[in-house]
């Protein structure tokens, strides 16, 4: 295995990011990395195809710190944690000090003032920011 990496996501439907997301966890399976992807909510048709590429997916509840320990328990041994959107980033930045990941955030814009970002969402976006 040459890497082990985490990909945090807070959906994972058929979108824009999370088909990204997928080329690119099965790509890093072919080359022999070792990949989980921590998702709040999993359950959907990306799930099936992402497990028989040999992805691990662990699917996160939002029940507070519950989510967190099993995140931090999924991310503490790899060595690269990359968050995706907003929700992402914000648990991945919150992981950071539970281990020894290097942690990387994609996202496409981060101006919390954006049209059509609902409040929670701006609040998480100027988290991020700060973080």
């Amino acid at each position: 295995m040459t890497a082990r990496l985490t990909h945090v996501v807070p959906v994972f439907k058929p979108g824009g990011a999370e088909l990204q997301l997928a080329t690119l966890a099965k790509a890093q399976v072919v080359v022999g990395d070792g990949v989980t992807l921590l998702c709040l909510t999993a359950d959907g048709p990306l799930r099936d195809d992402m497990e028989s590429a040999g992805v691990r997916v662990v699917a996160l509840r939002q029940d507070g710190i519950g989510t967190f320990l099993r995140a931090a328990a999924a991310a503490r041994r790899n060595d690269v944690v990359h968050s995706w959107m907003y929700h992402g980033h914000l648990l991945g930045a919150l992981l950071r000090p539970f281990g020894r990941a290097t942690h990387i955030w994609g996202v496409r814009r981060t101006e919390p003032f954006s049209p059509g970002l609902k409040r929670r969402t701006r609040l998480i976006v100027r988290l991020g920011r700060f973080l």
